[in-house]
């Protein structure tokens, strides 16, 4: 087909266009890009990606997905992602640009504008013709055409429903004349022919998890083929003999352009490494790590993904052992990517530092062409130093290795040239693309949520290891969006680990039936169990178990736990006997030590903490306040920089932390250095959060595998003599109910019940209760399982308690089922439908534009049903001036974050969620969803409408609230 002028009829078709002649005439540009030339873009990024970024696994399973080899599996996946757009050879499509030259051309060859648009997305048409075409003229199944037809329309974030590409409307603006119908076969051929010829062999039974699949890669091609600012720029078709040469030139852009993102994993991860040279600080592995090391050649064995669950207590190395299984697996099933998925930004923070150590060892020889690109995805993500870093790594890619090391070492010995952040993979939606990240859950979650563009984020999931930490803290809501997640990852062929101190029976089971059910295997109806500390799979379509043997010598504890009254009292200014633990920790610490007060909010943390300043006003040995105070309510420059004294005063011993930058520019690196006497007043945030460890612990009451959790921060570390003498025996100390009746019913602090179930907060405190005896000891591991079981089974009330407590028990019972199945309700509402449901491609779509959940005011409550998170700048008069009244520069956008603080209370946050931020930071990614609040000099605001008022004390307790309520003002 040569292009010469007059053009060919489908040749007049465009794709793309500059906005206005005028734009193109000063820019110097081509006004236009040709349809059959961005079609050719997509097909040869789909090709690039097809060879060079996806795994061996993927195309495995999309050909098995398609019923084809791997060679013609891989010519109909880049011919449909070429396909994508054949949608705009339409009339309702070449007739919206306003640029009437290019009007003119498309009359002159034939194709005449419509009397009448119905508005039809090309995506529909697209779908509509594919629908027609791929069983009319390459001989596809119908049902098969119809799937992939859909699938391919989606490309922009919705796929069309039955309801609009096969309507009469659709039809229409599709074009009914045979010039439109004869240019859309035309530009098909052509296609099909560049490519090779159509293959004479076709798909056999689609499945919907390679739809999902190919649905994301060719939205992510397509992405890729539309950058005309560096990849694909618009073409004047007279510079090429013929498609076929223009073919030739869209292949070496899409080589280039795969390149520039650092998207292919290094070729020297040649062979799996055993567990020593995978964890060279490690000297012996422990019996969690040798049972990994065992699985991994069971795994090997079975030759077949699955889902592994690996329970033991905190401290034992389950994130050595996962990643040990993870680089096995990786070699043995072709899935040499991950992705880390924690609860809190603050895990993920920690785990982020401690995988780029783990990449450094993996890929030793990877250089200035093969960079080892890794992501860090949560909502602030962008304040991490070290991805920073690694950032300015990736940017610098073109630099000698040696210089990129000598500007990188200087800030950080962790960022080297060889393991990057490429900055494409830090946009929206993109994150999970690339080969290796860590972030937070809710990442992983909103793959399996009905929002725009779900199947590429499926697409970033798919043919990896997924390894999901600390499972035991997600609750009813998220664990049923996990259970869905697991699903599509065992449609998906995806290796899964999850990683917890401890499941219930019947949760562990729930989660192993997820996955076998996306696999699509079968399960006995009663699943093999071990003892605890275990390992749980199921793999090739059997599920079954082994013991952990043993844990190491930190983990075995014997707790002796006893009752304190940590009951606030009314007035709190002077040390007296007023305050019980106020007089226990004086008097236990007396000889020093160092311990942590957990409590199960932040307004009882705060106040604990006010309560017991008079009992410690002094400084400590480090010269830092022997008393301090730990929660989320600070601005994140704030809690950053407690977070960091935290480490530093009660982190592993010898460990170094990263202060941040002093005066001048400098890392300022610090090792832990312990004080004679501290303590910490804290809430949840040290359950996950932080490798801390304590002489002495008191918690408040909460749900008993929590308790066991934070018993993970007593005595974590050996420190031999360095601990004080009378502190060498463990104690945790349970803050007592407020009150407890002549029948035992007990009145926990108010707002626990809504931090916690009230079911499991009774039976928590019931089963703890009996380890509280002279002669009682809570004994870890052994004591572990028995504990939880009895929080969370199916159990009666026990029948020697009284007729109060029996019917408090049923109660609260009664209410928790109430709530669990309308949360599980509201998760399988929101999700997408599993892949085998018939109907799959039926259903709707939330458009939902960000994936930050965790700061998307609207994208809130669909991750977590927790209260409602809203981060809001607080800044004092001077910072106002400094940064308020202009649109923000990215620095200053940095810098703004850095002083937001999260509000939850329900009441304030409705408030603020009402009131949109400044308009000048809309166009800001990193400030769009967040609310602004002016401070005075002393740190307080006052609503307008006198709602509430607001105190913030960054030296003491942080952001203090008081709320106007129907009964009078409240302290939260």
């Amino acid at each position: 087909m040569t292009l010469s002028v007059p053009f060919s009829p489908e040749l007049a078709l465009w794709a793309k266009t500059l906005r206005g002649t005028e734009g193109a005439e000063q820019s110097g540009r081509v006004a236009m890009h040709p349809l059959i030339c961005h079609l050719l873009d997509v097909a040869a990024v789909t090709a690039t990606l097809w060879d060079r970024v996806l795994s061996p696994a993927a195309r495995r399973e999309i050909a098995a997905g398609l019923g084809l080899d791997e060679t013609t599996a891989r010519r109909w996946v880049i011919f449909l992602a070429g396909a994508h757009d054949i949608g705009k050879a339409s009339p309702v499509f070449q007739y919206c640009t306003k640029q009437e030259a290019i009007g003119e051309r498309l009359k002159q060859a034939g194709f005449m504008p419509l009397a009448h648009y119905n508005g039809t997305k090309h995506g529909t048409i697209s779908t509509l013709i594919l629908s027609e075409l791929l069983p009319g003229v390459y001989q596809w199944d119908e049902t098969d055409a119809q799937t992939m037809a859909v699938a391919i329309g989606g490309h922009h974030g919705v796929f069309p429903q039955s309801g609009q590409w096969d309507r009469p409307e659709a039809k229409a603006d599709r074009g009914k004349g045979a010039a439109w119908q004869a240019a859309q076969t035309a530009l098909l051929d052509t296609l099909a022919r560049c490519l090779g010829g159509s293959p004479t062999v076709v798909p056999a039974g689609v499945t919907i998890p390679v739809a999902m699949t190919v649905a994301g890669l060719v939205s992510v091609a397509d992405w890729i083929g539309s950058d005309d600012q560096n990849n694909f720029p618009y073409t004047d078709l007279t510079a090429f003999a013929d498609a076929e040469a223009y073919w030739q030139t869209a292949q070496e852009r899409a080589y280039g352009a795969i390149d520039r993102l650092l998207w292919c994993i290094p070729a020297g991860d040649s062979a799996p490494r055993d567990f020593l040279a995978a964890f060279p600080k490690i000297t012996e592995p422990n019996p969690t790590q040798d049972a990994a090391i065992s699985h991994a050649a069971r795994l090997a064995t079975a030759g077949a993904p699955g889902l592994t669950i690996i329970e033991a207590p905190m401290g034992e190395g389950k994130t050595e052992a996962a990643l040990y299984l993870a680089e096995q697996m990786g070699h043995a099933l072709g899935t040499p990517g991950f992705y880390i998925a924690l609860p809190t930004q603050a895990t993920s923070n920690q785990m982020f530092g401690r995988v780029v150590d783990y990449l450094h060892g993996r890929f030793p020889d990877a250089g200035d062409h093969e960079r080892v690109n890794v992501q860090l995805l949560h909502g602030h993500a962008d304040l991490s130093a070290l991805f920073t870093l690694l950032k300015k790594a990736a940017a610098g890619a073109n630099i000698p290795p040696e210089i990129v090391l000598e500007r990188i070492e200087q800030d950080n010995e962790q960022a080297n040239g060889s393991v990057v952040a490429a900055e494409w993979f830090t946009h929206r939606k993109r994150g999970l693309l690339a080969p290796f990240g860590v972030g937070t859950v809710d990442q992983a979650l909103l793959a399996v949520l009905q929002t725009k563009h779900v199947f590429v984020r499926l697409f970033g999931l798919a043919h990896k290891c997924i390894i999901i930490d600390e499972v035991h803290a997600y609750d009813t809501y998220m664990t049923t969006l996990l259970a869905r997640l697991l699903t599509w990852l065992g449609a998906l062929g995806c290796p899964v680990l999850l990683l917890s101190a401890t499941l219930p029976n019947s949760r562990r089971e729930d989660l192993l039936r997820a996955y076998a059910q996306g696999a699509q295997h079968d399960l006995p109806a009663i699943l093999p169990t071990a003892t605890y500390p275990r390992l749980s799979w199921v793999v090739g379509g059997k599920a079954d178990a082994a013991v952990i043997n043993g844990v190491s010598a930190r983990s075995t504890k014997r707790v002796r736990i006893e009752w304190i009254d940590g009951t606030v009292p009314i007035s709190a200014g002077d040390a007296n006997d007023a305050f019980a633990l106020g007089v226990l920790l004086k008097a236990r610490l007396q000889k020093g030590g160092c311990a942590a007060v957990i409590c199960n909010t932040v307004a009882r943390a705060q106040a604990v903490y006010t309560a017991l300043k008079p009992f410690f006003p002094d400084l400590a040995s480090d010269g830092a306040p022997t008393l301090d105070l730990l929660h989320s309510r600070y601005r994140f420059m704030e809690r950053d920089a407690r977070e960091k004294r935290a480490l530093l005063r009660f982190g592993k011993p010898d460990d170094t932390v990263d202060m941040g930058e002093d005066e001048h520019g400098k890392t300022d690196k610090r090792t832990v250095k312990r004080p004679h006497r501290a303590i910490l007043v804290a809430t949840q945030i040290i359950e996950q959060s932080l490798d801390l460890d304590f002489d002495l612990m008191v918690t408040d009451i909460a749900p008993a595998d929590l308790v066991l959790q934070r018993l993970g921060r007593l005595h974590r570390h050996d420190r031999g003599d360095d601990r004080p003498v009378d502190l060498r025996n463990c104690t945790l100390y349970v803050c007592q109910p407020i009150a407890v009746s002549a029948a035992g019913v007990p009145t926990f602090e108010q707002h626990f019940d809504s931090v916690y179930d009230a079911h499991v907060l009774l039976r928590s405190w019931l089963t703890l209760r009996d380890y509280i005896h002279i002669d009682a000891v809570l004994r870890v591991p052994e004591d572990v399982e028995a504990i939880i079981e009895a929080v969370y089974d199916e159990r009666p009330c026990p029948v020697d308690t009284s007729t109060e407590l029996q019917e408090r028990w049923e109660t609260t019972r009664q209410e928790q089922q109430r709530e669990q199945k309308v949360y599980r309700q509201t998760a399988r509402g929101r999700a997408i439908l599993p892949p085998d449901e018939p109907d799959y491609f039926e259903q709707d779509t939330m458009d939902l534009r960000d994936d930050a959940p965790e700061l998307n005011l609207k994208l809130q409550g669909l991750t977590r049903l927790s209260d409602v998170n809203v981060s809001t700048v607080l800044l004092y008069p001077d910072e106002t001036a400094r940064w308020m009244g202009h649109t923000p520069r990215k620095e200053e956008a940095y810098e703004l974050v850095r002083r937001s603080a999260p509000i939850t209370n329900i009441a304030v946050a409705r408030l603020l969620i009402a009131a949109p931020g400044p308009p000048q930071w809309e166009k800001s990614s990193l400030l769009r969803n967040l609310r602004y609040l002016p401070l005075d000099h002393d740190g307080s605001y006052t609503d307008p409408s006198s709602k509430f008022t607001l105190n913030y004390k960054p030296d003491e307790t942080g952001v203090l609230l008081n709320i106007e309520r129907s009964g009078g003002r409240g302290k939260f």
